[in-house]
């Protein structure tokens, strides 16, 4: 017998027979992206035309 000549089965994938369950409360959408540029400027204390400031601006467009 060739160990080459018939493909190798898988076994039956594992079906879980727990009813699906719903999660209400959860929101629908994903929350909008923060603005970090101006995270940076309340937290960080990024000066608004600092460094920092213009390199977020031009990296992230705000």
């Amino acid at each position: 017998m060739n160990l080459f000549s018939r493909p190798h089965s898988l076994p039956p994938a594992h079906r879980s027979h727990h009813p699906r369950a719903d999660f209400p409360g959860l929101p629908r959408s994903v929350p909008k992206a923060p603005d970090v540029c101006a995270l940076g400027k309340q937290y960080g204390g990024w000066i608004a035309d600092s460094p920092q400031a213009r390199i977020c601006e031009q990296t992230y467009g705000r």
